[in-house]
């Protein structure tokens, strides 16, 4: 399904988002608060993250004349992000123009997660905030149990 004005926002929006995580997660920071390119390994790369079930990402013509590298950051089912490297060489040799009816999608070249996940070289696994919760959680409830049980022996004691 195609997208309309409000779900691209959206997935706009939620890029944005999770494209500062990720270059945080790599240790990186990006060169603006409206840019998606950062450096890392000394490269200007752009991330670029896709929701589990998104079938490609894009990058725009212009962009791959500038960048070093692309870093796609992909949901896992379990809400993890797996985050490989690419060469603009090699997302040129995979790519296909857009099929939005926009007046700039044919300035942006698609790229199957396919693809990403066969041929990008795996770099990352960015473990999801909500599972990091969940451990968080469990290790808080773990720390609060052994404290309570030391208690109880120091009172015994």
């Amino acid at each position: 399904m195609g997208q309309d004005r409000t779900s691209g926002a959206a997935a706009s929006a939620y890029g944005h988002e999770m494209t500062v995580k990720v270059a945080n997660y790599l240790g990186t920071m990006l060169l603006s608060s409206k840019s998606n390119e950062a450096y890392l390994y000394g490269k200007h790369v752009v991330i670029k993250c896709a929701h589990y079930r998104v079938p490609q990402i894009g990058v725009t013509k212009k962009m791959l004349g500038w960048i070093d590298l692309i870093i796609p950051s992909l949901e896992t089912k379990r809400g993890d992000y797996e985050i490989y490297k690419v060469t603009p060489q090699w997302y040129k040799s995979k790519m296909a123009p857009s099929r939005g009816k926009s007046p700039f999608a044919s300035n942006v070249l698609m790229v199957s997660c396919k693809d990403i996940i066969n041929g990008g070289q795996h770099i990352a696994t960015m473990i999801s905030p909500t599972n990091n919760e969940t451990s968080r959680t469990k290790k808080d409830s773990m720390k609060k149990k052994i404290s309570k049980r030391n208690r109880n022996l120091e009172q015994g004691a």
